[in-house]
């Protein structure tokens, strides 16, 4: 979905649900505890998810059924102090922070040395692991194995973001010494190959892009000058992204669902207005100018400690967006820059809402199954697995896995989103026989084309 952030803390207040996982509107559940906790709860027995739909367009009826036996509990805790944790602090934070830190213990570290290095770090720091279930044992064990067999990918991943962070303030030079129509597209695509694949991955990675200290600090500085003139700053974006967007994955609480309402209406426990009936067709209207906004966000929202420096950041993106283009060449300058945001904004506008607003998903909230667990409690790693493939579409083969750092696979991206981006089409191959052997729904498409076209379908259907 598109990074779109609105506020640096989303407000995620959760929907009651009744007894049988129905969603009701007039009821509140009680806040969670305090997440300085840090802790999780974890259980064995995985909720349907074979409820029969709703037929007709009235509201989900909640039924009177017995409660479920409370699922044991998993001490689970991030640990106070990790000073040269690997992942970097940025993921222990976000994990402290965290509902469900478990959760983002296990996706973080699926494919990793659980039963080695990591394991003997928990028992040192006296850390009990979350619970893993055959799914995820399985999903693992296949991870591993093809970061063993492919090496060299991570090479061609580095080598791939070194070009991006080349290519990006080149474009942008020649742009500036001289606009053009196809200057223009060079900074719009190099900028869209740096959030996708530099941006996205380093913060999902902790910062620790490279698995090098010196190539991290040499490019760090660059990275975040970027960011925060250009794009998102990174501590936006994680609390919305990392913390709720990959935890609560198509939940109407999910922030990547809550950010485009009211301009667009993507599940059905949000409001419907008149205008949505043709929101199929104004939507690349909607996405046009995004990335526009992006240092706007950055001045109004920042972080405390960013704070001080946020206008300066602001008069660095003004000087280079408006003043210099315009006193060098006139409106002509304004245009080509006006032209390179609306392709930016295009580009991964469509990459991101793709991802997630396909006809054969969010099942529950469109055919009214109500959802397999309550988005805010306790959940078994397997259904939360399944979860996040039979809420995702993954489109293309490995070139489109390069270029668009693995956005494209976004289902292998969502159980497992620390990795280096090209080992994602390899792991789909194998994804695919487990998700057939475990009758879980795998959503596909052959290319950004047929999911830009689903897409739309999607937006027809929800504006009905």
């Amino acid at each position: 979905m598109v990074p779109v952030p609105r506020s640096p803390t989303p407000s995620r207040r959760p929907r009651h649900r009744a007894e049988d996982g129905t969603r009701s509107r007039t009821q509140r559940r009680p806040a969670d505890g305090p997440a300085t906790t840090a802790t999780v709860q974890c259980h064995s027995a995985t909720a349907s998810f074979f409820l029969p739909p709703r037929v007709g367009p009235g509201p989900v009826v909640a039924k009177k059924t017995k409660k479920a036996a409370p699922p044991t509990a998993c001490p689970f805790r991030v640990p106070d102090a990790f000073g040269d944790h690997p992942g970097g602090q940025t993921s222990l934070e976000l994990g402290r922070q965290s509902a469900r830190p478990g959760t983002l213990f296990l996706s973080l570290h699926l494919g990793h040395d659980l039963d080695g290095k990591i394991a003997t770090e928990c028992r040192r720091r006296g850390v009990t692991m979350p619970s893993r279930g055959p799914l995820y044992t399985e999903i693992h064990k296949m991870v591993s194995t093809i970061r063993r067999d492919h090496p060299y990918q991570h090479w061609v991943f580095v080598c791939w973001c070194l070009l991006t962070t080349v290519m990006l303030p080149a474009t942008f030079l020649l742009f500036q010494l001289e606009p053009t129509l196809l200057r223009a597209i060079a900074v719009a695509f190099w900028f869209s190959t740096y959030m996708v694949n530099v941006f996205h991955t380093r913060h999902h990675k902790g910062g620790n892009l490279y698995r090098n200290a010196a190539l991290n600090a040499v490019t760090e500085p660059l990275y975040d000058l970027i960011e925060c003139v250009f794009a998102v700053t990174s501590e936006n974006w994680r609390d919305n992204h990392c913390g709720s967007h990959h935890v609560y994955t198509n939940d109407a609480d999910d922030w990547d669902v809550k950010s485009p309402h009211p301009i667009l209406r993507l599940v059905e426990a949000q409001s419907k207005h008149w205008y949505h009936a043709y929101q199929w067709l104004y939507v690349p209207l909607a996405l046009s100018m995004v990335t526009a906004t992006y240092p706007f966000d950055n001045l109004l929202l920042s972080k405390a400690y960013l704070r001080p420096k946020r206008w300066l950041f602001f008069a660095i993106w003004v000087a280079l967006a408006i003043v210099l283009p315009y006193l060098n060449h006139g409106w002509r300058g304004l245009g080509h820059v006006a032209l390179m945001y609306v392709t930016v904004s295009i580009i991964m506008g469509y990459s991101f809402q793709v991802s997630h607003n396909h006809r054969t998903l969010r099942c529950g909230d469109r055919a009214g199954t109500p959802a397999p667990y309550d988005p805010k409690g306790p959940i078994d790693i397997d259904a939360w697995l399944r979860l996040q493939i039979e809420e995702s579409v993954s489109w293309g083969g490995y070139w489109s896995t390069l270029v668009w750092g693995g956005l494209n696979m976004q289902i292998e991206h969502h159980i497992c989103p620390g990795h280096d981006t090209t080992l994602y089409y390899f792991i789909s191959l194998e994804l695919k026989k487990i998700c057939a052997k475990y009758g879980i729904r795998y959503t596909y498409e052959p290319s950004l084309v047929t999911a830009v076209r689903q897409y739309h379908r999607d937006l027809y259907h929800m504006g009905q």
